[in-house]
């Protein structure tokens, strides 16, 4: 459903999605996650399902957000939260405060996924908005300053803040969704010959607005623009050396003897082990193969941890696997309607750390409002990974987005 929904935007949907997160030995689970190219970097969505007889309340919900919004959470752009039976009022009011998405399972069906993909950030062109004039004119003594820093207010009590930042607001959000056939054909002319192209644009307003500067106020009826596309010119700037780590987790596991019915992954996400004497239900066979190795192994043999780290650092590529055995004695798996009798899974308890020296560039991005930003952009190797990572505001930046992948 979500993949035939964002195909075309190349955006990645990934079920159960295991996700590290700083400061935590254990790495948390996120139902769906999407990911999608925004500019040189990629945007998270977060899609939380759960199967309610009854309409989610307020104690589930902010349990279900407990791995988001705390201190040192899991770090997404967007989260949706979906269910079967729908939300009570105060769910709503509390998702609507917090930005969440609400959805119902039939709804999820029929929305458009891809409303989260904002193609206008695509474009590799850089996009600069100039010479906003307006009508009717004023004193040439005024105008400049009253463009870049007077604010303008309608009859409606609506304020923006600046002349330049209202023209952005209709270029970004109207004009260049509204003509983005166009704009892509402009947008691949200049990447592959090089230049600029210079486009007109006119704003008129179907009510009063007014330029408020200094304590004056002049009118606003008509405002023209210009809209530059033109080639960004990336700044290269110094080698950085990266140092890449991941704590012990479960990559992998094996099932014995071999099950062919099943995937692996399917049982590791789905199983239930269940005692054969007394029917006890121990839990998915991914929580009780977690609570094995990091609440039980890890914590009786701390040694073990020190051999796979020094593992770690001795490996030219930066990975090392650690297998252990988790022996069921009398439990079962349980998946679907069939019972398997196994006796042991074997658990591959991975961990990364490698060193490496990534290049970097630097870009210039607007915003939907027409907001200007240097964001720097890292890759290189690390390892065996290919590491992209992107620093929304500069070396500034207080969050980054990395994007990893494994070398061939």
């Amino acid at each position: 459903m979500i993949q035939k929904s964002l195909a075309p935007k190349d955006a990645t949907v990934t079920e159960s999605q295991m996700v590290y997160v700083p400061g935590q030995s254990i790495e948390r689970e996120i139902d769906i996650l999407i990911e999608t190219a925004v500019g040189p970097f990629r945007i998270k969505i977060a899609i939380e399902a759960k199967d309610e007889k009854r309409r989610l309340d307020l104690t589930k919900f902010e349990s279900i957000l407990g791995k988001y919004l705390i201190e040192g959470g899991v770090k997404v752009d967007k989260i949706v939260i979906v269910t079967r039976s729908g939300f009570t009022k105060p769910v709503r009011i509390r998702a609507k405060c917090l930005g969440v998405e609400l959805m119902t399972l039939s709804e999820a069906k029929e929305f458009k996924w891809d409303k989260f993909v904002r193609s206008d950030w695509n474009l590799q062109s850089e996009v600069v908005i100039e010479n906003v004039r307006f009508l009717p004119p004023v004193e040439a003594q005024w105008e400049q300053s009253a463009i870049d820093e007077g604010l303008i207010e309608c009859t409606h009590g609506k304020q923006y803040i600046t002349l330049k930042q209202m023209v952005s607001k209709h270029f970004f959000k109207n004009v260049l969704k509204q003509k983005q056939h166009d704009f892509s054909k402009i947008d691949k002319e200049i990447q592959s010959k090089g230049g600029e192209r210079k486009l007109a644009f006119s704003l008129s307003a179907n009510h009063e607005h007014w330029l408020l500067y200094k304590g004056h106020s002049f009118p606003v009826r008509d405002i023209t623009y210009d809209v530059i596309f033109r080639e960004r010119t990336p700044s290269p700037f110094v080698k950085q050396e990266f140092t890449f780590s991941i704590h012990p987790h479960i990559s992998q596991i094996v099932i014995i003897p071999a099950v062919h019915d099943f995937p692996a992954k399917r049982i590791y996400e789905e199983g239930r082990l269940i005692c054969s004497c007394c029917g006890e239900d121990h839990g998915i066979v991914k929580e009780a193969a977690k609570r094995f190795v990091f609440e039980g192994l890890f914590k009786e043999y701390p040694e073990e941890v020190s051999r796979l780290r020094q593992a770690v650092h001795n490996s030219p590529n930066g990975i090392a696997t650690l297998w252990v055995e988790m022996v069921l004695g009398k439990r079962q798996i349980h998946i679907e309607n069939t019972v398997i009798d196994a006796n042991v899974i074997k658990i591959g308890v991975q961990a990364n750390h490698a060193v490496g020296q990534l290049t970097g560039t630097q870009y210039t991005l607007s915003s939907d409002s027409g907001e200007e930003k240097i964001v720097t952009h890292l890759s290189g190797k690390c390892g065996a990974m290919d590491v992209s990572m992107v620093m929304p505001n500069g070396l500034k930046s207080e969050t980054i987005t990395i994007n990893l992948g494994k070398s061939e």
